[in-house]
């Protein structure tokens, strides 16, 4: 039986993970806005912020991680995407960091286009698997 406490703990790592995920996937889209001939000066500076919060958050959501692995066992195949996720929550900063986004409209027009409607596919997903892997996995337990 998994208790409570690990439970919470799961479910808190898992949305701060997503979390962390969502905002890289909103500031690689609002890097594709603004107009075709310069970088808008608030891009710019959410570009500076924003994946400081997610790795903020990854860090969060790795210590939610350990600490609830200590607690009790949630079973392999929620720990495995829970840990993939996390993987993830701290990859997607640090792409936002080295590719430079804010360049995309102007170098590769088509990466630009994908990245400007990433945004809603992403928040869905991770909509969905917060729902999938937090809630309906850990209530057949």
């Amino acid at each position: 039986m998994v208790s409570s406490n690990a439970k919470l703990l799961f479910r808190l790592g898992l949305a701060t993970s997503l979390a962390s995920i969502c905002f890289s996937a909103y500031i690689l889209a609002r890097a594709q806005t603004g107009p075709e001939w310069e970088v808008p000066v608030a891009v710019v500076e959410e570009l500076r912020t924003i994946p400081r919060i997610a790795i903020a958050l990854a860090i969060v959501a790795a210590g939610f991680y350990f600490w609830q692995s200590k607690l009790a066992v949630l079973g392999n195949l929620a720990r495995s995407k829970s840990l993939v996720i996390l993987l993830i929550a701290f990859a997607l900063p640090f792409v936002v960091w080295v590719l430079e986004p804010e360049q995309w409209p102007f170098q590769y027009e088509m990466l630009s286009f994908f990245a400007s409607i990433l945004m809603i596919p992403v928040w869905l997903v991770c909509v969905l698997l917060f729902w999938l892997v937090g809630f309906r996995r850990l209530a057949s337990r």
